[in-house]
C-alpha cells in the first residue's frame, strides 16, 4: 500500500479512488452496529463508462483492487482524459519556394498566384487533455 494510500474504518457518502484507480460513488452506509462485511453500498465505475451497483469492502484482507484509499470529496471530480486531435491544411507551394496554408483545397485553388507548382495536403495528429 503506497503512502497515499488508506483503507477507511469510516466512510461518508461521496466520491472515492479506488485501490484499482476506479472512481466510486458511496450512497449508503449500513448501520455499522450489523457488523456488514460490505458497510459501504455504492456506484463503482466499470468498463464503457457503465456503473453498477457494489458493496465495497472497507478493510478487505487480502487488499481488493475494490478498497477505497482516496476520498474525492461529495462533489463528483471531473475527469481528464487525453482526446486525439487531427488537423488537416492545404499548402500552396510556389515555383519560388514560398508556402501559404489554407483550411481547405478550394481556398487554397482561389489564393494561388498564377505560378503554384504544388498544392499539398498535409495531416497531423497531436493530443490534448479535455475535462469531462
Amino acid at each position: 500500500m503506497s503512502t497515499a494510500e488508506r483503507n477507511f474504518t469510516e466512510v461518508v457518502p461521496g466520491w472515492y479512488r479506488t485501490r484499482g484507480g476506479a472512481l466510486a460513488e458511496v450512497v449508503q452506509i449500513v448501520d455499522p452496529r450489523l457488523d456488514d462485511t460490505y458497510p459501504a453500498r455504492g456506484l463503482l465505475g466499470v468498463y464503457r463508462r457503465a456503473w453498477t451497483i457494489v458493496g465495497v469492502s472497507l478493510n478487505a484482507k487480502p487488499a481488493s483492487q475494490e478498497d477505497l484509499v482516496t476520498f474525492l470529496g461529495t462533489e463528483k471530480p471531473r475527469e481528464k482524459k487525453m482526446v486525439k486531435k487531427t488537423v488537416t491544411r492545404w499548402v500552396n507551394v510556389d515555383a519560388d519556394g514560398y508556402t501559404r496554408t489554407f483550411d481547405i483545397r478550394e481556398i487554397a485553388d482561389i489564393e494561388q498566384n498564377g505560378d503554384r507548382i504544388a498544392c499539398v495536403e498535409m495531416t497531423g495528429e497531436y493530443e490534448v487533455e479535455v475535462t469531462e
